[in-house]
């Protein structure tokens, strides 16, 4: 009868099993959810910058080509233009490090549910070795407490 002690025990280590697969899949999604996230913003900032700049070189360009080299004024207004650019371009470069800070953000989360999966992993492996131990062990009072006949 000792061994239903064992049944027991492998029915309660079975549900932790369970338990915490269930964990390491939520925790994959997750992490997976995380991804395209970073993906998203990744892709969407780029497009942003590139079309800002394109934009920027644009308009720089064609204040430039508008401008006549006799005019007394040509300098002023080729230096306006070139700040109107780097301003520009200052902006473009701001709202790209901001999208990288909440990126970043992204990532640490990230991080956080690796070492979680991790933990849940080296508890799935205990799980996984104790279940075969007691399973052993109950091989063992089984083959014990049948009568042999000899």
């Amino acid at each position: 009868m000792g061994y239903a002690l064992f049944t027991a025990r492998k029915m309660s280590l079975t549900t932790r099993l369970n338990l915490c697969n269930a964990q390491i899949m939520s925790n994959s999604e997750r992490a997976n959810a995380l991804t395209m996230d970073i993906f998203t913003i990744q892709n969407k900032t780029a497009m942003e910058k590139a079309n800002k700049t394109l934009a920027a070189q644009t308009k720089y360009t064609e204040t430039l080509s508008g401008l006549d080299v006799e005019d007394k004024e040509y300098n002023k207004k080729q230096s306006e233009a070139e700040a109107e650019l780097n301003k520009a371009m200052t902006e473009i470069a701001r709202e790209s490090a901001m999208d990288d800070l909440q990126i970043q953000g992204l990532n640490m989360q990230q991080t956080m549910l690796d070492q979680q999966r991790k933990m849940l992993e080296t508890q799935l492996n205990a799980y996984n070795n104790e279940l075969e131990q007691v399973g052993k062990a109950e091989e063992d009072a089984i083959k014990k407490a049948t009568p042999s006949y000899k």
